[in-house]
């Protein structure tokens, strides 16, 4: 059986995206061993209960800062040595380009590295590490990269520019755990009943994900000043919040209670701010979005063209209040059958994606 040993840079239990799927899914058909970075920010975490062997890195306090980042590598890199000996890795999967200042470089260069790029690292300043330190190092580790995937084709493009054209880094878009639909069906249908008549006196938003820089308060505050009984929650970590009556924070909700969640809300949105770094995302959020079934709001940028079977966009000439008086008109309900949400969330399965994955480190 493939060993992987799995070096992912966010806590197992922060709020669960690629790496933690991908990890999952990958286990199912491999010797999966992973390490994490254990944050500081316990409030701010979950749990993601899984039967993987995981193993935290020694949390240093203020690991990025100058005086503690030698430690911090001294420390874990023995950590991360011992495991590497005790498992002999057929494969070393790293999911970000600080990760591989814990290998030692003997060893890096004999085993085979698989870099998965979720985010533009780059531009998504880690801690108090600098972009300039970030891209020596990302640009190190392309170069070590032996298999490259990015999660969309904005990022895979970035990669591209910014390390050569004859690089090859391959496509793998992030995807929906297909477990979470039957769920989700349950919940919708037995609210159903619960608001058969939605108006702008009675209408609810919900977000789920981080709550960080990205997210889009200046539309969101106008929104609110158009429909005075409009409300928007927000569930996930909250690293960057407004005070507002109608702006509510939930906190962080169990992944497999977020149907329950869901079904008490009247709409789901993703309301970010457009920038270089979203150009690169392709939303987990949006793939989970589409199998609850209910009407969907987002900002518009050409990564998530493809949801628009599913999604009402907004943007600057369409802005979010004019969306979602729309959708009042109309009548809040989804726009889509979800017999054609089954069809693409099946195609866009993480198991679809860890089949291909798979197939390419068979091939190496």
């Amino acid at each position: 059986m493939l060993k992987i040993l799995y070096v992912m840079h966010i806590d197992w239990d922060w709020i669960k995206q690629r790496p933690q799927y991908l990890a999952e899914e990958l286990a199912k058909e491999a010797d999966v061993h992973v390490v994490f970075l254990r944050s500081f920010r316990r409030p701010h975490l979950g749990k993601n209960n899984s039967s993987l062997k995981r193993t935290p890195l020694v949390p240093v306090p203020w690991r990025y800062a100058f005086g503690f980042a030698w430690l911090d590598s001294i420390i874990n890199t023995i950590v991360l040595y011992y495991i590497l000996i005790s498992m002999r890795p057929d494969v070393l999967w790293l999911t970000h380009p600080l990760m591989q200042k814990y290998i030692p470089q003997f060893v890096l260069s004999k085993l085979y590295c698989v870099y998965d790029v979720m985010d533009d690292h780059v531009l998504l300043r880690t801690g108090k590490v600098s972009r300039s330190q970030i891209a020596r190092s990302e640009a190190a580790l392309v170069h070590e990269a032996e298999l490259m995937f990015a999660s969309s084709e904005h990022l895979r493009a970035k990669l591209l520019e910014r390390y050569g054209s004859e690089l090859i880094v391959h496509l793998i878009r992030n995807g929906v755990d297909t477990s979470i639909i039957s769920t989700a069906e349950q919940q919708v249908s037995r609210r159903q009943d619960v608001k058969s008549e939605v108006t702008n006196q009675s209408c609810s938003l919900l977000y789920i994900g981080t709550v960080s820089h990205w997210i889009d308060y200046p539309s969101i505050l106008d929104t609110l000043k158009q429909f005075p009984n409009l409300v928007f929650h927000f569930a996930g970590p909250p690293e960057h919040t407004i005070e507002h009556e109608r702006v509510k924070y939930l906190g962080v909700w169990p992944h497999e209670r977020l149907p329950e969640l869901v079904a008490r809300y009247d709409i789901l949105i993703m309301p970010f701010i457009v920038n270089e770094m979203i150009a690169s995302v392709d939303p987990v959020k949006l793939y989970e979005y589409v199998s609850f079934h209910k009407p969907i709001i987002a900002s518009s940028y050409p990564e998530i063209e493809r949801f628009s079977p599913f999604v009402e966009f907004y943007s600057l000439e369409k802005p979010l209040a004019q969306v979602v008086r729309d959708l009042l008109k109309r009548g809040v309900r989804p726009n889509y059958e979800l017999s054609d949400a089954h069809h693409f969330l099946g195609l866009n399965s993480w198991r679809s994606r860890v089949k291909l994955i798979l197939k390419l480190l068979n091939s190496r």
